[in-house]
């Protein structure tokens, strides 16, 4: 039986929801980068996890990576924000600010391409060159 989840996948891309919030948003927070160019860190990303779930399942590649890939991103940006606003006691409107969505937007759009450019390149199968 073929295994579509890779749990290190979506850990990644967890950890690199949050690390592009630390490098987009403003310098008003501690630990900011407000790095114009984060959205390189969706790209990356969400390419590094369709290259990680090809080596699990490549025939599933597609459903397999946007599965992958959706995990990470609800791990990342709903449920880690959930869970530090239990930890500081504070509502979750102001953890997620307008200024985080627009961070996120990006990283989004950016991992989009990301996972069509990794698809774009493993996902075709192999033909040999024999006519």
């Amino acid at each position: 039986m073929q295994r579509y989840i890779s749990i290190s996948s979506i850990l990644l891309l967890g950890l690199l929801v949050h690390l592009d919030w630390h490098l987009g948003r403003s310098h008003d927070h501690r630990f900011s980068g407000e790095w114009s160019y984060h959205w390189i860190t969706g790209f990356l990303g969400c390419l590094l996890v369709v290259f990680l779930v090809a080596r699990k399942s490549p025939h599933w590649l597609t459903p397999a990576a946007a599965l992958n890939v959706a995990l990470g991103l609800v791990l990342g940006q709903f449920l880690e924000p959930l869970g530090e606003a239990l930890v500081s006691h504070l509502p979750v409107a102001q953890i997620v600010t307008a200024e985080r969505s627009q961070i996120f937007r990006e990283f989004m759009i950016a991992g989009i391409a990301g996972v069509v450019a990794g698809i774009l390149l493993l996902g075709k199968p192999k033909t040999s060159l024999r006519a």
